[in-house]
């Protein structure tokens, strides 16, 4: 006996029922199956609804990437397994360096269609299971899993690199370079909001020391920067 899993007028899914023995199922049998088929399209139905509203919830809608809500469960989640296996785990932030001037020159609807273009270049320059976050305005961030401190440091000078030469097919003249700061796990941090923040602190000895260029993290640049915030004299 099959019955359609169904709501909302969408079939996504049949419930079968067998029994050994011919003509084993009379009129009873198909109505209580119906009752228990409706109640599991039910809950099916709300289970996909509330997956998809918390994917909005954690996606970019300019982008199509995350966005920061899934920040810190990610780099948790990493870190965690990380420790478990005795791994690491990197992430980089990015600041596009000259954001401001596009949307100042070309305006800001231009500006978001860089955006999108920026984002399928930071798509196309990681590896698989790496993963690529929109933090904020023209920062993004990107978790590497199981990746140490040499290997993040390669793959960040080859994504400066990608991000030097490539433009807009549809309009040459937008083009950007970045900032990158880099900290790894085990190495600079050892809980994932700390790995984080060491690593927006990399990016910002980048650009205090004239961007297009990927910084480490190091407890001086940490340093340095708390005394440019509380002393700007």
């Amino acid at each position: 006996m099959g019955i359609p899993l169904q709501a909302e007028g969408e079939t996504f899914g049949v419930l079968w029922i067998y029994k050994l023995a011919l003509d084993a199922f009379d009129q009873e049998d198909l109505q209580l199956a119906q009752i228990f088929a409706n109640q599991v399209s039910v809950a099916l139905s709300n289970a996909r609804l509330y997956e998809h509203v918390r994917l909005l919830s954690e996606t970019d809608g300019l982008t199509g990437l995350l966005n920061s809500r899934s920040l810190l469960d990610l780099t948790e989640r990493a870190v965690n397994h990380a420790l478990a296996t005795g791994g690491c785990v990197s992430l980089f932030f990015i600041d596009c360096d000259n954001f401001k001037k596009i949307n100042d020159c070309f305006g800001h609807p231009v500006g978001d269609q860089f955006l999108r273009f920026f984002a399928t270049l930071l798509l196309e320059g990681i590896r698989e299971g790496d993963v690529v976050i929109r933090y904020a305005g023209d920062e993004f961030i990107i978790l590497l899993p199981n990746t140490n401190l040499e290997a993040a440091t390669i793959i960040g000078g080859r994504l400066i690199e990608l991000i030097r030469v490539k433009t807009m097919q549809d309009n040459p003249a937008l083009h950007t370079t970045i900032s990158m700061g880099l900290a790894t796990y085990p190495k600079h941090a050892v809980f994932a909001e700390d790995l984080i923040k060491h690593a927006d602190d990399a990016l910002y000895a980048s650009k205090r020391n004239g961007k297009d260029q990927l910084s480490v993290y190091a407890p001086v640049l940490a340093d340095i920067q708390g005394n440019i915030q509380t002393n700007p004299t």
